[in-house]
């Protein structure tokens, strides 16, 4: 059975003097809930994301469950059972079945949205540890990835589709996608893309998409404290960096 690490995505990067180092923060080991998380097992890590306390939530697809890191290194089981299903609305999350969970994002008021993708749902898990479903299975062929802004609107890439929707409206908000698969939202609230099937970036402002770089498979972006965007190119295996002037690869 295949393990996966979570390392810190940080490496020396391509014209900037400072190096960078890596380190293992979960998945070397197997203690499980309650341990330290480096010395945890994660099978397939998908969808990261992280709250205003310094938790740090990782979705793991092919055990069917959400991790929560604390600050302090703990892991534990946030969401899911380990068996792939859909159950648990109204209950706690961690008794509720997931399937193939893969994006995750958490609003300001810290409620955990998942893209349960084998489910064709969205998921929430509020502060009390409750699940629901906010967007149900009619909606989506493939959720993929969720992104959430300052207002608490949320925005699902729906890869098989090609669209990319806003909880809460009745169409999509750009369509006619090549498998979206990477979500993100900067401070001003424009909604950035990671178009897989064409190796684009794109950015929707005022109603109008434009391409902001080329990445070979972007499926993954955030926003650093300063505002530059990062993007996680699977295939290409590496990280980049987007300044205004384009892409940057980080090694």
């Amino acid at each position: 059975m295949l393990k996966w690490t979570i390392s810190l995505a940080l490496a020396a990067s391509v014209g900037y003097a400072a190096p960078y180092s890596a380190r293992v923060i979960a998945g070397s080991g197997w203690i499980g809930d309650n341990g330290p998380s480096r010395d945890s097992l994660i099978f397939q890590a998908e969808g990261l994301a992280a709250d205003r306390d310094g938790n740090l939530y990782i979705a793991d697809a092919q055990a069917n469950r959400v991790r929560q890191i604390t600050p302090a290194g703990v892991i534990r089981t946030i969401a899911g059972t380990g068996v792939a299903g859909y159950s648990g609305d109204g209950g706690p999350a961690t008794a509720a079945q997931l399937s193939a969970p893969y994006g995750l994002a958490v609003d300001n008021a810290g409620n955990l949205f998942i893209a349960d993708l084998g489910n064709r749902r969205i998921r929430r898990v509020a502060r009390d540890g409750t699940i629901s479903t906010v967007a149900p299975e009619t909606v989506f062929r493939a959720p993929r990835n969720v992104a959430v802004d300052g207002a608490g609107v949320l925005y699902v890439s729906d890869f098989e589709s090609g669209s990319v929707y806003r909880i809460g409206t009745s169409v999509a908000v750009v369509a006619l996608l090549k498998f979206p698969a990477g979500l993100a939202l900067d401070r001003s609230g424009t909604l950035y893309i990671g178009e897989t099937g064409t190796h684009l970036v794109r950015k929707l402002e005022n109603g109008v998409v434009r391409t902001v770089a080329t990445v070979q498979t972007p499926t993954g972006l955030a926003f650093d404290a300063q505002g530059t965007l990062h993007v996680a190119d699977a295939a290409g295996g590496g990280i980049f960096r987007v300044p205004l002037t384009g892409a940057r690869r980080l090694r």
